[in-house]
């Protein structure tokens, strides 16, 4: 069964509340972030560090989700610098 409109919607949310630093959490639970680091279930996938974006290498059992949060991360970024890191940086 598929995620619903609200969920996903939710989880956009919580993205554009990373984006401009604030906490949040999606209705599911499974994307949320402190308005510092955002995570999808335990695991960080993007954390902010002076002014810039960085968002971190993770393969995983939540890799789909993983991926359009980082996907919207990037197209969204506000106009803030967005840096990959590699395997190995962090």
């Amino acid at each position: 069964m598929g995620v619903s409109r609200e969920v996903q919607d939710s989880r956009s949310t919580v993205v554009d509340c990373f984006l401009t630093r604030r906490s949040r959490g999606s209705l599911d639970g499974s994307v949320h972030t402190s308005g510092d680091v955002l995570c999808v279930g335990p695991y960080h996938v993007a954390f902010w560090h002076q002014g810039m974006i960085y968002i971190t290498p993770l393969e995983g059992p939540l890799d789909d989700l993983v991926k359009t949060v980082q996907a919207k991360v990037r197209l969204e970024n506000h106009g803030h610098r967005v840096a990959e890191l590699e395997v190995g940086d962090e």
